[in-house]
């Protein structure tokens, strides 16, 4: 972490790990990160203050994610899916979750029919997120659990390369 002024700089997660991704979770109290520490890549959560050890949140491996605002889960995709996606360009892709203190992952298979491909940002509504098929911004609504368009009006190109995005 660094102070806004650009002095105080620290390292917050462990010496010699490989931390990727880090997010602030909500509340300031923590930061998660991506990390193969564990053998394959997973999310970790460490006190934003440095003090204490990382905690491994996600035991079957994880991609991408975003903590909700209340900050008690954690929405993430698995790295398995993605590979799947470069080797053969399928991507049956499960959006998962997780409690932020840790416990089981569950997959929510609504997004299994979604044409999901791992961009996505929680809010307190809902989940936003790109579908494929067609091309469009959807929304997973929390109040009635139902993927519907995402209101207002919005342009995506459609010439965008969803290939070149999965690049490494």
């Amino acid at each position: 972490t660094i102070s806004t002024d650009g002095t105080s700089l620290r390292q917050i997660s462990p010496k010699d790990w490989q931390a990727d991704s880090p997010m602030w979770s909500p509340n300031g109290e923590f930061i998660f990160f991506i990390s193969n520490q564990s053998g394959e890549k997973n999310i970790w959560k460490i006190k934003s203050d440095g003090n204490g050890e990382a905690i491994q949140i996600t035991k079957d491996d994880a991609y991408r994610f975003f903590p909700t605002p209340d900050g008690k889960f954690l929405y993430f995709i698995k790295e398995k899916f993605l590979n799947q996606f470069r080797q053969n360009k399928q991507f049956p892709e499960h959006l998962w979750r997780v409690p932020t203190a840790g416990g089981i992952e569950e997959p929510l298979p609504e997004f299994s029919a979604a044409g999901f491909f791992g961009f996505f940002t929680t809010t307190p509504t809902g989940i936003y997120f790109l579908s494929n098929n067609p091309l469009k911004l959807k929304l997973y609504d929390f109040a009635d659990g139902k993927i519907k368009d995402a209101p207002g009006n919005y342009q995506i190109p459609w010439d965008i390369d969803i290939e070149f995005i999965f690049k490494d």
